[in-house]
């Protein structure tokens, strides 16, 4: 299926405001940590990536939503968010949690 619209949950900080909408006909994708967050907004996300270094809860199932990367990558998470949600035709894209958090995950999202 194709998507225009991609959001994309990240392992940063989300701050005060309206809680992140997931629209009909968008593809919801979790980076790493992100999937916490998408847990705490009560979202189920279409597809969970990453080496899953960064998540505090319960791993995902490995299922076909889930991309497991390898820890030693040159890709970080959110990055291969952004692949495959442009892989499935999505060319707008709604980012939480890119900044804050872990130093180096802030660095690389910029």
């Amino acid at each position: 299926m194709a998507y225009e619209r991609c959001v994309i949950f990240g392992a940063g900080e989300y701050y005060e405001g309206p809680a992140p909408a997931i629209e009909k006909g968008m593809l919801a994708i979790a980076a790493d940590g992100g999937l916490d967050h998408a847990r705490a907004l009560d979202v189920t996300p279409d597809v969970v990536v990453g080496d899953f270094d960064s998540i505090t809860g319960k791993r995902p199932t490995p299922d076909e939503r889930t991309v497991e990367l390898p820890p030693e990558k040159d890709d970080p998470d959110l990055l291969s968010a952004l692949k495959i949600g442009w892989f499935h035709g999505a060319r707008l894209f709604h980012i939480y949690g890119a900044l804050g958090g872990r130093i180096d995950h802030t660095i690389s999202n910029i």
